[in-house]
């Protein structure tokens, strides 16, 4: 019971520091929400209570949908604990910034 409470705190707190660094980065960017919300196709209603709510749980089409909208891209890397599994990369510089998570 302990080790399922552990495993939900931490997803918890990973899914609201991910949408502290969209927050940052909408902030970086010069955009309100409303501006942010109407790029990522979403109501600024729901951008809102995402980026303010200490519950938010958002699906992950929804956070790919901010960040593309912010233009920046998402990376994932291995926890310490975790192996690395490496995804093909494409060929070319990017010029997007990453979110690492």
């Amino acid at each position: 019971m302990r080790d399922r409470y552990e495993r939900a705190r931490r997803s918890v707190a990973s899914v609201r520091q991910l949408l502290q660094l969209v927050d940052a980065e909408r902030e970086r960017a010069g955009l309100t929400k409303a501006e942010l919300a109407e790029r990522a196709g979403a109501s600024p209603a729901a951008v809102r209570r995402l980026l303010t709510a200490d519950g938010a749980n958002p699906t992950l089409r929804t956070i790919l949908d901010l960040l593309h909208a912010l233009d920046i891209e998402l990376a994932l890397r291995p926890s310490a604990r975790g192996r690395a599994v490496r995804a093909p990369q494409q060929p070319g510089p990017s010029t997007k910034r990453a979110v690492t998570a």
